[in-house]
């Protein structure tokens, strides 16, 4: 038997043809940073923040085919793409998609853009959306010879549901299809009338703000509705083998829905769990489970311990499963066809709570319920056009980031009158780019032999390379020509997640091809061998190669099935449109086969249940009950035993049917009511529900009571019936609030009102007004007589008058202090209005005033007005702002010392040092060695306060300077090799000092100087710094200052 698992691995490997650098850029993982969106993300990015071009695209841009509709909002699926496109019997259409125009993530005008063709004209593109408030993601049925839309609603974290009776015509009718916080819902519509409406739908995770819901952190439910989708018969229930003893969650849109008749099918594509699907037989009400990726570590966590490492050598392994995108349609036969796309995935990081995927993994996969768990096979990919071994475009810096393989988002149609399906999906473009990200186009293909055989597909969308379609959407039934919609724009990735790129037009664009138009060559050919893998001694079994024209065995036999009965390994040559493709099948010894159970062990009172053990060929059975099929229907709870007899042994076990559990109830409605009145009372319903009864005779969930008492109810469910009772009281008397003033100026006009309630009939006040509210104007008692259904109440609001302000005057801040050093806050404590006055001048209206400069020196005094108007006046405030003196100046006076313009209050300063033996108004610096330092000096007043330092003299001696042209230093900066040039002076002895900034002689040396020469010094053991240098004959001096490096 055929897996998909090695196929798939040999297919992406063959990526090690030619250039390396594509070859590693294939094999690379990267984080799986995907956003599973629900709509509540409000973002206020728009495309201004990207700086994107948002010219409108009208109408008629697209050349592929025809534009329907255009939308900002380019996340039309998380993943799986669904039902979103409807063909009518007589040839009408109705398309829904996701629509905004709003440029913004938060898109308020968000929700369901519809457009219809009347069977000659399609209509205007929407301008505003189906519902009341903002939805997303809809899936649409044709139900009689309506339409039903079906959308997450944002603003109340629900399903909404718009149906009208008559399809493009009428009003819609608006209702709430759920009560749970559900999201990423999808339908189908079936039955034996297609009147039953099927839906699933994920609970909320936590991380989209739900809650764990039984055990599941995103659990997905199933509803149905057999009077289309007015009510549910079945409601919001978690169908057997999806529970949290098999799995920890489900993501959204990873899963499809479809249904024929009878025969329903719910496809859900996990990424590191089992992908599987749910079939029924009977229109819904019982369920099998077929898985077709078995994923190899059940119930994965990320980062658990050992990653995603199967084998037990300690490297995490490379694992496929989908990639969350996929489709599925049944056939004629009730057969079950299920597309996905395959991804790669690595959790080798155990500390970042996240996990990999290989964005350039290229393999649309096949699979039908005939199969086993990993048997599907590829049948499509992005091509490899360059045949350098990898679909990818060298040119290609980065990819479009939409979470899918090269292949993705597949979407099928069914023909039912050739038995034809029919499959679309978006595809890598290996040889077009944007510069930056290769483009995707929508391909078709279609098999016309239930499966077998694949056609090579076919661009549809090749008018204009340069365009990015993606979320193909075909109509669920194809009759003369195969129909799709899709979304175009002419750039690759989304803005809404992924690339994040700026907000532009989306066009919907519709698409009719007709068979014809397609390739009609054989790209992929499906063969396999299906039937026992194992035969028991003296036995027989028949195993049966699928697909194909002709076969020969290497049993030398040419017919499709062979009876084998002994062990070995079995081939088979199956000719197709392919080629001979050769197939093998290892054939095992049986033992006596273990007994598996199957069914529902769960049984309601005064119902059955099926169980049963699997169909064994050539096995006999005896149950307990005396039947001898591998399956009962039993109508008891109990423990059932079955023997199960083959290869000439036998096994004998048992199962435990088990009672349902007993109805839960709980009341709702209200438990006080007014005497003569009527009110209502509830069971709140439950899915679980069968009956009920009132001790009223009421048979309804709900009653309308008249009087008070106990109210008792009898509640039927699954597992019997359970009685509870709820008690109805008379409302007491009313509960009054008086919300007024507590104070007043007298003779103003003030509002005293009873807060609004209703319980309350009436009010009496002591003024004689007889509303909820009434005007005083005078201090006193005021009282309010208050009638309700339970009785009177009286309540009073005592009013006094306002008395006068607090004269209060707080200070913040020092109430003496130099000019420039700081400031006082004085803030009024009390009051409605304030005037603050200074010698009797008034200077500010505010509350508080600040004062930090020699001009507000004086007594402060503030006029308080209280709420009436009536003034006090605060004590006197006096502040007191010092002068600060002049800022000094320095004159050199010669031989180290230096004047002061003020005569008193020097403080000295040389490099910024404090020279506390210099106080008077002449700097001495003969006695120290500070030659070429920096000297400033500040004046402390007699108030304490000290002006601003002086600038900064360099102190010199009274020798007189040299042109600087007659000594050059250089370079400078240096790294302490640096040298002295002298140019045309006269025979002299010259003096060469260096010193610090702190005045520390670092250098000096006298040498004789001729005219012209040059002196090298080479102090290279100087630290880097700021240096000074003097050069001078005892007459002459120059300075400089030297940067060593």
């Amino acid at each position: 038997m055929k897996q998909v698992l090695l196929i798939s691995i040999a297919f992406i490997f063959s990526l090690a043809l030619s250039a390396q650098s594509l070859k590693d850029r294939a094999n690379m993982a990267q984080p799986y940073s995907t956003k599973v969106y629900d709509g509540s993300e409000l973002s206020n990015l728009s495309q201004a923040n990207f700086g994107a071009n948002t010219t409108f695209r009208g109408s008629n841009v697209s050349v592929n085919g025809r534009p329907l509709g255009t939308t900002t909002y380019d996340l039309q699926t998380n993943a799986s793409v669904q039902n979103r496109f409807l063909l009518f019997p007589d040839g009408t259409m109705s398309v829904t998609f996701t629509y905004s125009m709003d440029f913004t993530l938060a898109a308020p005008d968000r929700g369901t853009g519809y457009v219809y063709y009347d069977g000659t004209n399609w209509g205007s593109a929407p301008t505003s959306r189906v519902e009341s408030s903002r939805v997303g993601w809809p899936s649409i049925l044709g139900v009689g010879n309506g339409e039903y839309i079906t959308a997450h609603n944002t603003d109340s974290s629900h399903i909404t549901r718009n149906l009208r009776p008559v399809k493009g015509t009428g009003a819609w009718s608006e209702a709430q299809a759920s009560p749970l916080y559900i999201i990423w819902n999808r339908t189908a519509v079936g039955g034996p009338t297609g009147n039953t409406v099927h839906m699933i739908g994920v609970t909320a995770p936590v991380a989209n703000g739900g809650v764990v819901f039984q055990g599941l952190d995103g659990a997905l439910l199933y509803w149905r509705s057999t009077d289309g989708g007015l009510t549910w018969d079945t409601n919001a229930i978690i169908l057997p083998g999806m529970t949290s003893n098999e799995f920890n969650g489900f993501d959204g849109d990873s899963y499809a829905i479809t249904a024929k008749d009878n025969v329903v099918a719910i496809a859900v594509f996990n990424d590191l769990a089992d992908c599987f699907i749910m079939k029924s037989m009977d229109d819904g009400l019982t369920w099998a489970k077929h898985d077709f990726v078995d994923f190899p570590i059940d119930k994965y966590v990320v980062d658990q311990l050992g990653g995603t490492d199967t084998n037990g050598d300690g490297v995490a392994d490379t694992l496929l499963s989908s990639d969350n995108s996929g489709s599925v349609i049944i056939d004629n036969n009730g057969q079950v066809h299920v597309f996905y796309g395959l991804m790669r995935y690595l959790d080798a990081d155990l500390t970042d709570g996240n996990f990999s995927y290989f964005p350039y993994t290229n393999g649309l996969v096949y699979w039908n319920d005939a199969m086993e768990a990993d048997e599907g096979q590829i049948i499509a990919q992005a091509l490899d056009i360059d045949g350098d071994g990898v679909a990818i475009n060298p040119n290609e810096t980065e990819i479009a980031l939409y979470f899918v393989n090269l292949a993705g988002f597949p979407n099928a149609s069914y023909d039912p009158v050739n038995n034809t399906i029919y499959l679309g999906y978006s595809g890598y473009l290996e040889s077009t780019s944007s510069g930056s990200q290769s483009y995707r186009h929508v391909y078709l293909m279609y098999s016309d032999d239930n499966g077998c055989t694949w056609t090579e597909p076919t661009d549809v969308t090749s008018n204009s390379s340069f365009a990015e379609c993606i979320f193909p959407s075909l109509t669920q039934i194809t009759t003369d020509s195969v129909r799709l919609i899709y979304q175009e724009d002419f750039e690759p990735g989304l803005a809404v997640r992924g690339d994040e790129d700026g907000y532009v037009s989306n066009e919907i664009v519709y698409i009719a091809r007709d068979k014809s138009e397609l390739s009609a060559i054989a790209g992929a050919c499906i063969t396999d061998i299906t039937g026992a893998t194992s035969v028991c001694i003296g036995d027989s079994v028949p195993i049966t190669a699928t697909c194909g024209t002709a076969y020969l065995w290497n049993t030398g036999q040419t017919t499709q099935s062979i009876m084998i009965g002994d062990t070995g390994v079995y081939s088979v040559d199956i000719t197709t449109a392919c080629g001979v493709q050769t197939e093998t099948i290892r054939i095992t010894s049986s033992n006596v086969p273990s007994i598996d159970f199957n069914g529902d062990p769960n049984i309601c009172v005064n119902a059955s249940t099926v169980i049963g053990v699997d169909t064994i060929p050539g096995a006999s059975y005896l149950w307990s009950t005396g039947d001898t099929t591998s399956s009962i229907t039993v109508a008891a709870a109990g423990l059932y035993f079955v023997t199960l007899s083959a290869c000439g042994g036998s096994v004998t076990d048992s199962v435990e049917v088990v009672l349902g559990d007993l109805p839960t109830v709980t009341f709702g409605g209200t438990t006080q009511i007014c005497l003569g009145d009527t009110g209502t009372i509830e069971v709140i319903s439950d899915p679980d529900h069968t009956g009920y009864l009132w001790s009223t005779g009421d048979t309804t969930n709900q009653i309308e009571v008249l009087t008070p008492g106990v109210y008792t109810v009898s509640v039927d469910g699954c597992g019997g019936t359970v009685i509870d009772s709820i008690e109805v009281t008379l409302f007491g008397a009313p509960v009054v609030s008086i919300v007024g003033p507590n104070q007043i100026c007298d003779g103003s006009n003030e509002t005293v009102t009873v807060a609004q309630d209703p319980d309350h009939t009436g009010y009496v006040w002591s003024t004689g007004d007889t509303t909820s509210q009434t005007t005083i104007s005078t201090p006193g008692t005021y009282t309010v007589t208050v009638t309700g259904c339970g009785g009177t109440t009286i309540d009073s609001l005592v009013v006094d008058e306002f008395g006068p302000a607090d004269d209060s005057v707080s200070v913040v801040g020092d109430l003496s202090f130099c000019e420039g050093s700081g400031s006082v806050t004085l803030n009024a404590f009390d009051g409605e209005a304030w005037e603050w006055f200074k010698a009797g001048n008034s200077v500010a209206t505010t509350q508080s005033i600040t004062l930090s400069v020699l001009s507000e020196s004086g007594v402060y005094t503030c006029e308080i007005q209280n709420e009436c108007g009536e003034t006090t006046t605060s004590s006197g405030i006096n502040v007191e702002v010092l002068e600060v003196p002049d800022t000094p100046s320095i004159t050199p006076l010669g031989n180290f010392q230096y004047q002061s313009s003020s005569p008193t209050g020097n403080r000295w300063y040389v490099n910024n040092a404090f020279q506390p033996a210099q106080t008077g108004d002449i700097f001495d610096g003969s006695s120290t060695l500070i030659l070429n330092q920096l000297l400033s000096v500040e004046v402390e007043g007699t108030n304490g306060c000290i002006s601003e330092r002086s600038d900064e003299v360099q102190i010199v001696t009274g020798l007189t300077q040299i042109s600087s042209a007659n000594i050059k230093v250089y370079p400078n900066p240096t790294n302490g090799q640096f040298f002295i040039q002298f140019d045309h002076l006269s025979n002299s002895e010259y003096t060469i000092r260096m010193t610090g900034l702190l005045g520390q002689l670092i250098y000096e040396n006298r040498v004789n100087v001729t005219k012209n020469q040059v002196e090298e010094l080479m102090l290279n053991n100087l630290s880097s710094g700021v240096y000074f240098l003097s050069i001078d004959n005892g007459s002459e001096i120059n300075s400089y200052r030297l940067i060593v490096e």
